[in-house]
């Protein structure tokens, strides 16, 4: 099975920064199912830190349309099992972002939350983080005094 993408994981942060360094096309089944086993791997080896956000470059990877449907379910399916719900922004894309957008939207059922680069799209997931924080330190526990 070859690799597909590089990745870096800030366990501090919990993201994981995914992506294609060169062009991939994944025009098969069998390729379709590769890639989703090496996600696979590569998530369960950071699972024990729990779920995390994902920012991940998609720019490379070209996915035959004629496997769309295939490819966001697995997605939706890896999202769930890995990812903070609503947790993953998306960057570096071939299409035009509306097109992209709508494609997401219809087979994902979610906003796909697509940036022009990979620092608005880390902006966003840090974004998240520092709202989740807030929320966090504003939730009164059963000893605290109100």
């Amino acid at each position: 099975m070859e690799k597909l993408f590089q990745h870096e994981f800030d366990s501090d942060r919990m993201i994981m920064h995914m992506y294609f360094p060169d062009q991939k096309d994944v025009g098969t089944k069998q390729e379709l199912s590769d890639h989703f086993e090496l996600n696979h791997q590569l998530f369960r080896k950071y699972k024990r830190f729990g779920k995390f956000y994902l920012v991940i470059g998609i720019g490379n990877l070209l996915i035959d349309t004629a496997l769309s449907d295939a490819y966001a379910e697995e997605a939706s399916r890896l999202m769930k099992e890995y990812i903070i719900p609503g947790g993953v922004a998306r960057y570096g894309f071939k299409m035009t972002r509306v097109t992209v957008k709508l494609g997401y939207e219809k087979r994902l059922k979610e906003d796909p939350n697509l940036f022009g680069s990979k620092e608005q799209a880390f902006a966003h997931i840090e974004s998240l983080i520092s709202k989740a924080e807030i929320d966090d330190a504003n939730f009164a526990t059963p000893n605290q005094k109100l």
